[in-house]
């Protein structure tokens, strides 16, 4: 299954693309019902990447992918797994993380990357991310239900950020 997953890896930000993200939930998701781990998923959008690229260039746009990749990794555990999964969304699969710990590593995600100081042309690129979190054990632990409900707080916290 390494394998598989290994060879899903986005070159660009170097981390697993859509496809290694559904085989590694899967994975984890029939390990943590054998072992009765809770298993989170916290899916993190980087705030008005379409605005940066257009701002500043596609160039500082993906600087900006790269950058914040880097940042996650820096804070996840070796069990963890980052994918990217989609234009400017990444997920973390968090293994043996129930949704305490998980708000916590989403609160020290956007803290680390509201830190980072990206410059283009003398001037400071914004960088935020907003995050959906959802966390699941036993039975109710499947792949398509921790993505959808991570997605949704995701949906729920962007309408509060506009509001």
């Amino acid at each position: 299954m390494a394998a598989a997953i290994l060879s899903h890896v986005k070159r660009g930000v170097g981390c697993g693309n859509r496809n290694a993200l559904f085989l590694r939930l899967k994975e984890e998701c029939l390990r943590c019902r054998r072992t009765g781990e809770a298993l989170s998923c916290i899916t993190i959008d980087i705030d008005n990447l379409t605005d940066i690229n257009d701002r500043f260039g596609h160039e500082i746009g993906n600087l900006v992918l790269k950058r914040v990749a880097s940042a996650v990794r820096q804070r996840l555990r070796i069990t963890d797994h980052l994918f990217r999964s989609g234009g400017d969304e990444f997920v973390v699969v968090a293994t043996d993380c129930n949704g305490a710990a998980a708000h916590e590593m989403a609160e020290e995600l956007q803290a680390l990357v509201s830190q980072l100081r990206l410059a283009s042309k003398q001037e400071l690129v914004p960088t935020s991310i907003t995050t959906g979190i959802s966390s699941l054990e036993g039975d109710e632990l499947k792949p398509d239900i921790l993505l959808a409900r991570s997605d949704a707080d995701l949906r729920h916290a962007r309408q509060n950020a506009n509001s």
